[in-house]
């Protein structure tokens, strides 16, 4: 091995991939500045409960609480929001996330991606592949979609490159799409939490779970059933 050509080498890849957060890091500090966090539901709607029983789901499989994301994997404020996500899921086991995919058209990645994370979900393995692509954000485009399939243990990476191409992946991303667009959504991120509706990420987002969940707890001593949609 060439150790002078190495060195240079791994010093450019760190140079490149700080180069990545710092963009990252700045994208979402301009848009937190154009785009206030919401303090208050942008709408409400009438039952997210279907919402809710479709789309791909990380966590507990019997929510008290479901937030239903509707999201973009090139969207800086995505990206943010899901920071916010991974820590309301390690600090409340209780609520489940459902992801509905929402790429913008003017993000030249985003379909590719949420056609990778679908097809990865067809094998059981959304959650760690929608992980990989909001980790890796910067690098979206850059890495082959069969290739982080395979370093993530999806079983069959000829079954998942057929599905990139097949029309099962891309129509539950155009059904996703059509099920915000009659909601009124334009922008992501746009998050649900029983009839509330938020566009971007919630200033008091813990509050706004612990809210529902105090809710559904008192419903559930009071003999109500608990909509996991709520």
């Amino acid at each position: 091995m060439n150790m002078k050509a190495t060195i240079p080498t791994v010093a450019t890849y760190a140079v490149v991939l700080c180069s990545l957060a710092l963009t990252a890091n700045t994208l979402h500090t301009e848009y937190r500045r154009r785009h206030p966090p919401p303090t208050a539901p942008w709408k409400t709607i009438g039952d997210s409960r279907a919402l809710a029983s479709t789309g791909n789901r990380i966590g507990t499989q019997n929510p008290r609480t479901t937030v239903v994301v509707f999201s973009d994997y090139e969207c800086p404020a995505c990206l943010y929001l899901d920071t916010q996500l991974r820590a309301i899921e390690r600090e409340y086991p209780s609520v489940g996330i459902v992801y509905h995919n929402f790429p913008l058209p003017f993000h030249e990645h985003a379909r590719a991606a949420a056609l990778a994370a679908q097809c990865a979900a067809s094998q059981g393995r959304f959650a760690e592949y929608h992980s990989r692509l909001f980790d890796d954000h910067g690098m979206l485009g850059k890495e082959r979609w069969t290739s982080v399939a395979a370093a993530l243990h999806v079983s069959d990476t000829v079954a998942f490159n057929d599905c990139l191409r097949g029309p099962a992946a891309a129509s539950a991303i155009d059904a996703d799409i059509n099920a915000g667009t009659k909601l009124g959504i334009y922008a992501t991120p746009t998050i649900i939490v029983g009839k509330e509706m938020y566009l971007g990420t919630p200033l008091d987002l813990k509050d706004i779970i612990e809210r529902h969940l105090a809710a559904n707890q008192a419903d559930t001593k009071g003999g109500a059933a608990v909509a996991t949609g709520t």
